[in-house]
């Protein structure tokens, strides 16, 4: 795309941007720097940009998460050629949105929603927490957000795998990869071990086929869950 997006901070807190933290874009053809404004922070006064900023490659759009009130994040979304920013607010109440960047489409983004055990989270030791998740993480739902209207829409669900790092394909709109997260599983805890272990998981979002399906002796295993 045309603009680098980053942050500008005058302090940092747990190796995250805090204090006054501003969104800056650099056109890359003209070389020009644009202040975009300042970042929503979440309660600890910190932002995320690992997942929580993506630039859209063609409506120069950018999206950020907005964590101000843990139990019902939004989206706030920048259009840097008109230099105007506007609100999401979600038809659901999601406790974690996990990343926002765009589909194909630029119309969407895509997070897992981990509706049964997620909340848990702030509530138990950490790699408790971790084991359960990675062995018996309850009901979720893969959701597709829509950007014009802040629409919640499931597209497939699973409470057996744990879903992590939705990637839809950058310019095919119904293909669609995440990975299963296990980092944490101890076979040694109450919880055990989960039921799957597959790594990269690839579905066909128009007709629900999983390509585990259709390419069996892929290596589905043999990746990185970041992909």
């Amino acid at each position: 795309g045309r603009y680098l997006v980053f942050t500008e901070s005058t302090a940092l807190k747990d190796g995250r941007p805090s204090g006054e933290v501003r969104i800056v874009a650099r056109d890359l053809v003209s070389g020009e720097i644009r202040d975009l404004g300042l970042a929503p922070l979440a309660p600890d006064g910190t932002f995320e940009p690992t997942g929580g900023l993506a630039v859209a490659r063609y409506s120069h759009r950018v999206n950020l998460v907005d964590a101000g009130n843990s139990n019902e994040q939004a989206i706030v979304q920048i259009d840097i050629d008109k230099g105007t920013r506007r609100r999401i607010e979600l038809s659901e109440k999601l406790n974690h949105i996990y990343q926002v960047g765009f589909d194909a489409t630029e119309r969407y983004i895509y997070s897992p929603w981990r509706k049964e055990k997620g909340a848990m989270q702030g509530t138990m030791p950490v790699m408790d927490w971790l084991a359960m998740m990675a062995a018996q993480p309850g009901a979720q739902e893969m959701v597709r957000i829509h950007l014009d209207t802040g629409k919640v829409e499931p597209v497939f669900n699973t409470s057996v795998w744990l879903m992590g790092h939705p990637n839809p394909h950058p310019s095919l709109p119904n293909l669609f990869m995440c990975c299963q997260e296990y980092y944490g599983e101890n076979s040694g805890s109450k919880w055990g071990r989960c039921a799957e272990h597959q790594r990269i998981r690839v579905i066909d979002l128009e007709n629900g086929k999983w390509m585990q399906e259709k390419y069996p002796k892929l290596p589905w295993n043999g990746s990185y869950h970041e992909h």
